[in-house]
């Protein structure tokens, strides 16, 4: 049994706040210097076994300074694959020419159609939902453009009326399981011709 099943209070780490953390990691040491062995302080405390023994190991060798919290995840901005200078290029390009103008056959720009432009002018291959974040990061509105020998679904704003020599069946029947697909639609069929 793992300590989360068997410490209902067990809390995750990533939902506190620096505040938080900091203190928690106050309190590991504080029961630790005691002379507490690690599993007793994941128990008390209601942190994993494993929180605890990097909270210890890392005070170990860096003291006070462990105590701090870092920032997590990336650093903002540093997972972009455009340069800033590319960033405002392309951006002014949208905003200025048609696509046209730079070779593509697009009459509008589209995200294929910017994801081709940067192709062939940065010479980084961007998948489209790459572009589509720096689309949307630039607050650009883009159109999207439907593969080729695609069919999109038609979008009805209301429902459509019945046809009028369609017959309301009031109830839906249900066959046993088992039942070969072919009794099952004679005995709807029957169904509804009995309804009618």
């Amino acid at each position: 049994m793992s300590s989360r099943e068997s410490n209902p209070s067990h809390v995750d780490g990533r939902s506190l706040s620096i505040e938080a953390l900091e203190q928690r990691r106050r309190e590991v040491i504080e029961i630790w210097s005691t002379g507490a062995s690690r599993r007793y302080i994941s128990e008390e405390l209601g942190l994993s076994y494993s929180a605890v023994v990097k909270i210890t190991n890392r005070y170990a060798e860096q003291g006070e300074a462990s105590f701090a919290v870092c920032r997590r995840g990336a650093k903002p901005g540093s997972r972009r694959l455009l340069t800033k200078p590319q960033e405002l290029s392309v951006q002014e390009t949208i905003a200025t020419t048609k696509p046209q103008a730079w070779g593509l056959e697009d009459e509008r720009w589209s995200c294929p159609a910017v994801q081709r432009f940067i192709e062939t002018h940065y010479g980084l291959e961007l998948t489209e939902r790459t572009v589509w974040n720096y689309l949307h990061r630039w607050n650009v509105p883009c159109r999207k453009k439907a593969p080729a020998g695609s069919k999109q679904k038609r979008v009805v704003s209301r429902p459509m009326a019945p046809p009028s020599d369609a017959v309301q069946v009031s109830s839906r029947v249900r066959m046993p399981r088992g039942t070969p697909v072919g009794v099952r639609a004679a005995n709807s069929a029957e169904f509804a011709g009995a309804a009618a």
